[in-house]
């Protein structure tokens, strides 16, 4: 959502600068004065281009699966993987369908547990 957010911003911020005539203030008889500015827009409209390409070569993060990965910041783990002396275990319940797939609104999810426990067994 972030992200697509910021696009749009930039397009929309892209599409001003590039709209954008620039006129000479009162008082300047030559054009010349007025490239400073012109150059600075065309900088900064390329920047924003670049951003922008930046952005759309990014992969969209698809929907979080809990059922099949545990998840810590934006970081997705899998089954048996350790991190900060905790373990991603399956703990629970896991109820399937008539057709063998998951249940997923029957099933728990996985979830973290500390190493030690893991290490027992008991969970």
């Amino acid at each position: 959502m972030k992200r697509s957010i910021l696009l749009f911003a930039l397009l929309i911020a892209s599409g001003v600068v590039s709209a954008q005539t620039v006129y000479a203030p009162k008082g300047q008889a030559n054009q010349a004065e007025a490239a400073p500015d012109l150059i600075q827009l065309v900088q900064i409209h390329n920047d924003l281009l670049e951003i922008r390409q930046q952005l759309a070569a990014q992969p969209v993060a698809g929907p979080q699966d809990a059922h099949t990965y545990c998840y810590f910041g934006d970081k997705t783990y899998s089954i048996g993987s350790k991190r900060d002396d905790q373990v991603c275990v399956k703990v629970g319940s896991e109820a399937l369908k008539p057709d063998g797939s998951l249940d997923r609104d029957k099933s728990d999810p996985l979830r973290w547990i500390s190493a030690q426990q893991a290490a027992r067994g008991n969970y």
